[in-house]
């Protein structure tokens, strides 16, 4: 009976330990995707703080010189965000400058389909 006794509560222990582990390990997973939530906000906010460093400015307000995009008179190569738009006011496409050279660009569908594009960009020859 005492062995009896000593082995139940060595099981207990063991048993208890088993759970006991688990809840930490259950734990440790919840903390390491708060973590990976934190990190993830931490990039986005970074990122919108570069947009926000960036220029966005209408397509006719950028100039092209051999090639190279130049917002108005600048004598550095623009770096932003140019925004097309249709008739209406509404966005037609949106532009990404970087260095004076298109990266990307998006096109935004019209309110309605027989809206025209109200602006464009036209190349200039020479220099500024």
């Amino acid at each position: 009976m005492k062995y009896l006794s000593i082995l139940m509560v060595g099981v207990a222990l063991a048993t208890s330990g088993v759970a006991d582990d688990k809840a930490e390990i259950e734990r440790l997973k919840k903390e390491i995707e708060a973590l990976k939530a934190k990190q993830e906000v931490i990039r986005l906010r970074q990122e919108l703080a570069d947009l926000k460093k960036e220029p966005i400015v209408e397509i006719n307000q950028i100039k092209i010189v051999d090639g190279t995009a130049y917002f108005k008179e600048e004598k550095e190569p623009f770096i932003g965000t140019a925004i097309s738009y249709y008739e209406d006011g509404s966005k037609w496409r949106g532009t990404v400058w970087e260095n004076g050279q298109a990266i990307s660009s998006k096109r935004f569908e019209p309110a309605a389909k027989s809206i025209k594009r109200l602006t464009t960009l036209t190349p200039l020859c020479g220099g500024l």
